[in-house]
């Protein structure tokens, strides 16, 4: 895992690369990557809330759970199409490295993709303001339960009511795990209370 240096994004925000490697169906090696752009604090009071407050999910215990709360994530796959990365090792936003020459190149592939389309990308994202009124904030980022919860908790430690509102009434749910965790937030932070749906 990279993690970006702290000029890359502005407290309390955080930025995360992982890059991933797995074998592939004919043999191989698979290599792609994925970043995250975290709010720690946030993250860890969504983990801290009950099960029954979120989504379903595979992690059962808040530890588990708070590495899935990032704000916003981009794959590989989605800056190579932006970069038109193409060639016959990269399909479907990754890289398959079928003999030891081929390793070189991909990583070099992906560098580019670090070195261009990312900056970019964390550019428009840079501050906790630009994050919830840009792209971040808009419904196909909260298609994740967990996002959404990540966002609207975020928002509030922020001060921003109106975008923790809009957030989660676009995360798709389940209406007593979502009346659940309106309560906690507006527990937590009363200027929710008056916003809560249920």
């Amino acid at each position: 895992m990279f993690e970006a240096p702290e000029s890359a994004v502005e407290p309390p925000l955080r930025f995360e690369l992982d890059v991933e490697t797995e074998g592939a169906k004919y043999g191989g090696v698979l290599l792609s990557a994925i970043g995250a752009l975290r709010f720690d604090e946030a993250a860890a009071i969504v983990a801290s809330m009950p099960a029954e407050a979120l989504p379903r999910t595979p992690a059962t215990t808040p530890r588990k759970r708070a590495p899935y709360f990032e704000l916003v994530a981009v794959t590989s796959g989605l800056l190579s199409k932006w970069a038109g990365a193409e060639g016959p090792m990269y399909r479907l936003g990754r890289w398959t490295i079928e003999q030891e020459e081929q390793v070189g190149p991909a990583v070099d592939e992906l560098l580019r993709l670090v070195d261009g389309p990312l900056g970019d990308w964390l550019r428009d994202r840079r501050t906790i303001d630009r994050v919830l009124d840009g792209p971040t904030a808009e419904s196909a980022n909260l298609a994740s339960g967990l996002r959404a919860r990540a966002v609207a908790v975020a928002a509030l430690l922020a001060g921003r009511a109106d975008v923790a509102r809009r957030a989660v009434a676009e995360g798709p749910e389940e209406e007593g795990r979502l009346a659940l965790f309106e309560r906690l937030l507006a527990e937590r932070f009363p200027a929710y209370g008056p916003l809560q749906r249920s």
